[in-house]
């Protein structure tokens, strides 16, 4: 029949793709070595004088930190800071809140 009709010849199967390896999720907390990061998912943003909050924080990329962090790109040092707590803060306790009702909120959870 191919030959004579012209058939194209039957397609070969393609391999499924190799599936990626999970993102870290609230449910997969990665605790670095000598740090315990239990607390990553309810994190506020607002220690930043111990190593292991740095390590969590960076082993943790899904939490509050990693969130705000994304969000203040072309920062540096204490203004990166700043940013951070500022929108890790606002953005866990104070979303979708307007005019006096924000100010209330930032100060009740003591945001920058």
């Amino acid at each position: 029949c191919r030959a004579d009709h012209r058939c194209p010849a039957a397609p070969l199967p393609t391999p499924a793709p190799t599936p990626a390896p999970p993102a870290p999720t609230p449910q997969h907390i990665v605790n670095p070595a000598g740090c315990t990061c239990d607390w990553i998912a309810q994190d506020d943003c607002m220690f930043t004088d111990s190593p292991c909050f740095t390590a969590c924080r960076e082993a943790n990329p899904w939490g509050p930190w990693g969130v705000a962090q994304a969000q203040c790109q072309g920062c540096s040092g204490t203004q990166c800071i700043d940013c951070i707590q500022e929108k890790c803060c606002f953005d866990t306790h104070c979303q979708g809140c307007q005019g006096t009702q924000c100010l209330s909120c930032r100060a009740d959870h003591r945001c920058p």
